[in-house]
């Protein structure tokens, strides 16, 4: 009987094949090609050991959105990817639900390796995917046990996930360890969750928490290691209970190692390693066998859509409007004809350069795959949503200064809106820091209803605006908003960098001025 086991994972690769990055055409320092160099490295040690992925495989690059979209029946180039890379089991992330139902199912038909996730349930109230995976090494039974963050339907359009139900991971991993424990020599958790916190910026803590890592360390009695992802960090740490808790970064820029040692004991030590992937060389076999889906890459994000007559800049972007988010305003009232839109600025330094525009250039500027929902909605929950959004900056700047951001605030929940003018005072209290706000310069009352475009993951709950809830859903156009941004560029040949000014923020300045 072994007395050593060694685990070895990958997370959030998302479509990061080569080690080339596919919007700027410098290196990368993870990327597919240079885990399969790690991975040879260590099974020439090891040559037993389990490889394992947890998840958020296949989106994140054009490649990845291309064959997802275009050719959901062939095998994808990331699962093919996990096949050449020895994979032996996976886990199913967030994102794995980007592409719908049809999707998650020719996933699980093309991997070579079982798909886990106990907490996601069918209708028949029964895993939908495999719970668990036993592993047999040298005599000693590994329990890998599959859990995924339960908060999918706060980010995807119903069809993506319909008839699943999602279930608080920590109450399925008190469900599912003692029986594993029962059965196996060792028990791991691999999760596509992160120790704690929320990932879409906001500062309401969903119900169940999108991120329990610690609760489980802490509280789930009978677990050796807990393997964690999602939130794209490197971290490892110690529950109450002495479990050991991983996790290796994202996009093959490291690779978790765990080492499981009995020493004539019934529980094994466990020994951590993280590894970082950037002085690793690629792995010249690994990238030949998919030169030819990189190069069909490329191609399609060198097609011109059309011309920029002048540079579309960023700006201040927390503190003013700026040209890239009008261009989204614009496409996104033009295409729901509603009466008023909100977007986010995903990248706060990507900028269109005056000249041609390339769909490397959408994809740089509009990386997610949301789509267009139109909801109505109130003026004075228009009033509260803005005021939620003014929860950004933590208070009044000194003088001179800009008011300070809270950093828990991620800039991609910082939503803004065209179609209305106000005014943002930090040095209000919360709550009363819109100090004006219009419709086409007219006042409205707080009853009168308004029609509202903006993407579907915020209209799901991204982000946590609770004003949103109480709006209803016109329309789930199922149209995708990087597709609509292309089409509204071609339909104009060049376009124009313009700036609708309709928002400002009052510094301390501005208000000694005033």
């Amino acid at each position: 009987m072994s007395d050593r086991v060694t685990l070895l994972f990958t997370s959030d690769l998302h479509g990061r094949l080569g080690h080339v990055d596919p919007l700027t055409q410098r290196d990368f320092p993870g990327g597919a090609t240079r885990v399969a160099t790690h991975l040879a490295e260590v099974r020439a040690r090891v040559p037993d050991a389990i490889y394992l992925d947890l998840g958020d495989l296949a989106q994140g690059t054009p490649l990845s959105w291309l064959r997802a979209r275009e050719a959901p029946a062939r095998p994808h180039p990331m699962v093919r990817a996990l096949d050449v890379l020895g994979c032996e089991a996976m886990v199913v992330g967030n994102h794995e639900f980007n592409f719908g139902l049809d999707f998650l199912k020719a996933l699980r038909r093309d991997l070579p390796c079982p798909l886990l996730a106990a907490n996601v349930l069918g209708a028949d109230d029964q895993p939908f995917f495999e719970p668990y995976h036993v592993f047999e090494r040298g005599g000693r039974r590994i329990a890998v046990l599959g859990l995924t963050t339960p908060q999918v339907p706060r980010w995807e359009e119903p069809w993506n996930y319909g008839g699943l139900r999602f279930v608080d991971a920590v109450r399925a991993a008190h469900e599912w360890v003692p029986r594993l424990r029962q059965q196996a020599d060792a028990v791991v958790v691999a999760a596509h969750l992160g120790w704690s916190g929320v990932t879409d910026g906001g500062l309401v803590e969903p119900v169940p928490a999108e991120n329990p890592g610690a609760q489980i360390a802490n509280e789930v009695e009978g677990i050796d290691v807990l393997l964690m992802a999602h939130t794209h960090r490197f971290d490892e740490r110690r529950g109450r209970t002495g479990v050991a808790a991983i996790q290796a970064g994202w996009g093959g820029l490291g690779v978790g190692e765990v080492s499981l040692a009995w020493n004539g004991s019934d529980r094994p030590a466990v020994d951590v390693t993280q590894h970082r992937t950037e002085c690793d060389s690629a792995d010249p076999g690994f990238a030949a066998a998919f030169e030819e889906e990189l190069a069909f890459e490329r191609r399609e994000m060198d097609v011109v859509l059309g011309e920029a007559s002048a540079p579309f800049r960023v700006g201040r972007a927390r503190y003013e409007d700026n040209a890239i988010l009008s261009l989204f305003h614009r496409v996104q009232l033009e295409a729901a004809k509603s009466d008023i839109s909100s977007t986010a600025l995903f990248r706060l330094h990507e900028e269109l350069a005056a000249g041609p525009i390339r769909r490397r250039d959408v994809f740089r500027i509009y990386p997610f795959e949301n789509d267009l929902t139109i909801l109505e909605i109130t003026v004075g929950d228009v009033l509260e949503y803005l005021e939620e959004t003014a929860l950004a900056y933590a208070g009044p700047g000194e003088s001179g200064e800009l008011p300070p951001l809270d950093p828990r605030f991620g800039h991609y929940n910082h939503d803004v809106i065209a179609g209305a003018e106000y005014v943002i005072d930090p040095a209000q209290p919360i709550g009363r820091r819109i100090v004006s706000l219009t419709f086409r310069g007219e006042e409205l009352p707080a009853q009168e209803r308004l029609t509202l475009a903006l993407t579907s993951y915020r209209a799901q709950g991204g982000g946590g605006y609770r004003a949103l809830t109480r709006a209803r859903v016109v329309e789930r156009t199922g149209k995708e908003m990087r597709g609509l941004i292309e089409q509204w560029i071609r339909d104009r040949g060049t376009i124009t960098p313009e700036v609708d000014g309709h928002w400002r923020v009052i510094d301390s300045s501005a208000r000694v001025r005033g």
